[in-house]
């Protein structure tokens, strides 16, 4: 039992690249997909619009539910599972009301134009929704749960697989990247032992890799 736990910890990093380019890039090409075709109707609802509603908005909620299978696969602490789902939660309410606003918005202005028909205050409302207070809910929500998922990388996931902690590791993979550059090499950062991983090509969650190893990657 305890070889396949650990099994399990060491096989995170498809499942979570997985659900990040669902999370991401899939809704990114389903939306612009939807925004190429995004003056057709389907009943009264841009066609943009109805697969926001029928696409973007399940994946998000099936790539949520990835995520919190990580959770309890990494068995986190209960507090950063609960900060995800409420952030979770959070981030799904933001998206129904900008879609909800955005729809009405589109439809009155775009499909049909009902602006003038429509008062300046309840005009302002709707675009207050859809493009101020829907967007902070979002966004705030969205990098706060990247945030959550980093936690759990580095305390939970690639601690647990490499029997070390991963903080300093997984800074590197955030800002150390800019240092495998020509300039990074002028100012002599190749010759630490965290350039040479970074170039290495190895996860941070990879078990001991001998220096020989990090050596090797860094030359190529």
């Amino acid at each position: 039992m305890k070889k396949e736990s650990g099994n399990l910890i060491m096989n995170w990093q498809k499942p979570m690249l997985w659900a990040l380019a669902f999370f991401t890039l899939g809704s990114m090409v389903v939306a612009l997909g939807g925004e190429a075709f995004k003056t057709h109707l389907i009943w009264h609802i841009r066609f943009a619009d109805f697969v926001d509603l029928v696409i973007i908005a399940p994946l998000y909620l099936f790539t949520l539910l990835l995520f919190h299978a990580q959770f309890l696969r990494g068995r986190a602490s209960r507090r950063l599972r609960w900060v995800f789902l409420v952030l979770s939660i959070l981030y799904l309410y933001g998206h129904a009301m900008h879609l909800t606003a955005n729809t009405i918005d589109t439809f009155s202005t775009e499909i049909r134009d009902c602006r003038p028909l429509l008062p300046d205050d309840s005009y302002a409302l709707i675009y207050f929704l859809d493009e101020t207070l829907s967007h902070l809910i979002v966004f705030i929500s969205r990098y706060s749960l990247f945030a959550c998922l980093l936690a759990l990388e580095a305390r939970y996931l690639a601690s647990a697989a490499s029997s070390r902690p991963q903080w300093p590791a997984v800074g590197v993979g955030v800002c150390g990247r800019r240092s495998c550059s020509p300039r990074g090499k002028r100012y002599g950062w190749h010759r630490s032992w965290w350039w040479r991983w970074a170039v290495s090509g190895y996860g941070c969650g990879d078990r001991a890799v001998p220096h020989s190893r990090l050596s090797r990657g860094a030359a190529r």
